[in-house]
């Protein structure tokens, strides 16, 4: 409850009128604790969420819940994830996420699921594709309306997401604990600022338990919510202690809306079993707060 009541005091009087909606997509508590996500070393739950191409790591096969709470829009949203690279050549991941709550602008409700194969290509390069339908409505308080306001009418901050869109990645390894990735979101046109269309690349370097890396990702603004495209770029660092114990940090700035910011989280693993925590919070430019919980099985 403390934790909960300090994030609702941060998210007061920070947020601004007048910014662009947030798109929405399913996330993991892993990538959220790295910034804009360290997406080159994205595994397990995590490649499922945000490098397709990545699902082929490690022959895992994962099974995680997770749930997610922004006191600054006062939503939740909660789901499951589940990856298997072990039983096939043909790795696979499914996930699914429902959305809830309300503000002043309206509800937030709905939901999305997500499939995603992998296929390595040799032993340095791997690539991947994921389709994704999503039906929800997203209210935002402090967001521009997403159609013209009609004289002596309250402007409408809802935004509706009714589509089916695509992801592709290719990474490559060209050396052991070095991957690079080639990333692209929405690749089918959604007509929506909830789902842009985004493409971008990602570095890593791992070794000994601690994983660097940086992403650079370009909103090419098909929705024109820009003067022109605009870039998301961050990184973050993981470091497992005692091989059990993964802490990480991140940063990430938003050109587009203004906003840095700062992440971090901590977990539990062992080789049945894991938990994670991770803040997302800005600390320039428009508030907002997120907190993700993710509690992990592994089968393999």
């Amino acid at each position: 409850m403390l934790i909960v009541t300090w994030l609702g005091l941060l998210a007061t009087g920070t947020a601004h009128a007048d910014r662009v909606v947030q798109p929405s997509r399913i996330e993991s508590p892993r990538g959220v604790a790295l910034g804009s996500g360290v997406r080159a070393a994205a595994a397990s739950t995590q490649a499922q969420a945000d490098n397709p191409a990545n699902l082929v790591v490690g022959g895992v096969y994962h099974i995680e819940s997770f749930f997610a709470y922004d006191p600054t829009f006062k939503r939740y949203g909660t789901g499951v994830s589940v990856v298997d690279a072990m039983t096939s050549r043909l790795a696979a991941g499914m996930s699914f996420r429902a959305l809830f709550g309300s503000n002043d602008a309206g509800e937030n409700e709905g939901w999305e699921a997500k499939l995603g194969l992998g296929l390595p290509i040799g032993d340095m390069i791997s690539i991947g594709i994921a389709g994704r339908y999503a039906n929800f409505r997203i209210a935002d308080t402090h967001a521009k309306p997403e159609h013209p306001v009609m004289e002596g009418q309250p402007a409408d901050r809802r935004f509706h997401l009714e589509a089916f869109t695509m992801d592709a990645a290719i990474t490559l390894r060209p050396v052991p604990g070095f991957a690079l990735s080639a990333l692209a979101y929405n690749m089918i046109d959604t007509d929506s600022p909830l789902a842009p269309l985004v493409v971008g690349g990602s570095g890593a370097f791992s070794s000994a338990g601690l994983t660097v890396g940086g992403d650079f990702l370009w909103d090419l603004n098909k929705q024109d919510l820009f003067p022109g495209p605009v870039v998301v770029i961050g990184g973050g660092i993981e470091y497992l202690a005692s091989g059990m114990a993964p802490i990480r940090i991140g940063y990430q700035y938003d050109q587009g809306r203004d906003q840095n910011f700062i992440t971090g989280g901590l977990g539990f693993v062992n080789p049945r079993f894991g938990a994670q925590v991770s803040l997302r919070q800005t600390v320039s430019g428009p508030g907002e707060t997120s907190l993700f919980f993710g509690v992990q099985y592994f089968v393999q």
